[in-house]
């Protein structure tokens, strides 16, 4: 083999090596990694306590569960989106200063999972309201039973 064929090829083989290396390197993408811890959790009384105040300016309540659970009976006020229809510039969420999360109750991680998501599409002020339509009702919150506003 000659010198520069094989001059040619080591640089190739560098040159790829390289490219490697560089794509499995943390940091390179864009993708915001987000923990649970990431994620602020809310309390019922937490939670009525936003709706009922002013200065947190308008928030809006998802509900990821499916649509099927939402038409079987959610928060007033709630707008449906399941967990895998959550996408970035949605309508249903510009303006608004604060996003709560829920889903059906403790053992359902639904809400933790969708909140995370959203994080990672770059909304802000996401809350997850753990415990969601379980504990809702426990408290003896009212409940919608129209599709209205389903996704």
């Amino acid at each position: 083999m000659t010198t520069g064929l094989l001059r040619n090829r080591l640089a190739v083989a560098i040159g790829l090596t390289s490219m490697l290396v560089l794509a499995l390197l943390p940091g390179c993408s864009d993708e915001i990694k987000v923990n649970d811890t990431d994620v602020e959790m809310l309390q019922y009384k937490e939670l009525i306590e936003m709706q009922n105040n002013p200065k947190t300016g308008p928030i809006v309540l998802v509900d990821a569960r499916q649509p099927s659970k939402f038409a079987q009976g959610h928060i007033p006020g709630a707008v449906n989106i399941f967990l895998p229809d959550l996408r970035a510039s949605d309508s249903r969420l510009a303006g608004a200063r604060a996003i709560v999360v829920y889903g059906n109750g403790w053992q359902d991680d639904l809400s933790r999972a969708a909140a995370k998501r959203l994080i990672r599409l770059r909304y802000n002020a996401i809350y997850e309201f753990r415990g969601g339509m379980e504990v809702w009702q426990a408290e003896g919150g009212k409940v919608e039973k129209e599709i209205g506003r389903t996704h």
